[in-house]
């Protein structure tokens, strides 16, 4: 009889299927790693925009128009959502700056 053992068929696929399952393959993330990273990606855009948003306003009370403008832009080249937060606070700031047809448009 010799050393190594002959398998049939099927005994065959089972002892392969064995052996790749206690094979250690790359993992992806798992998902509860991937939602804290989405989760900690959305809070910081939050607070990006929270701050800018404070921007516009800290400029619109001084009636800084350039500026407000400048900042509104600036959220929307770093892709972000311009919120109802920030349409107001534009619109504050065309106000206080005398400008009422910039803030009907």
């Amino acid at each position: 009889e010799p050393a190594a053992k002959k398998l049939k068929p099927d005994s065959a696929a089972a002892a392969f299927a064995a052996a790749m399952s206690k094979a250690t393959a790359p993992t992806a993330p798992s998902v509860a790693s991937v939602t804290r990273e989405s989760k900690e990606s959305r809070r910081k855009t939050k607070q990006r925009l929270q701050l800018l948003n404070k921007q516009i306003s800290m400029h619109g009370q001084r009636k800084q128009l350039t500026k407000a403008l400048r900042v509104f832009e600036q959220i929307r080249s770093e892709g972000l959502t311009p919120s109802d937060y920030t349409h107001t606070n534009l619109i504050n700031a065309y106000v206080r700056s005398g400008d009422i047809d910039g803030a009907m448009q």
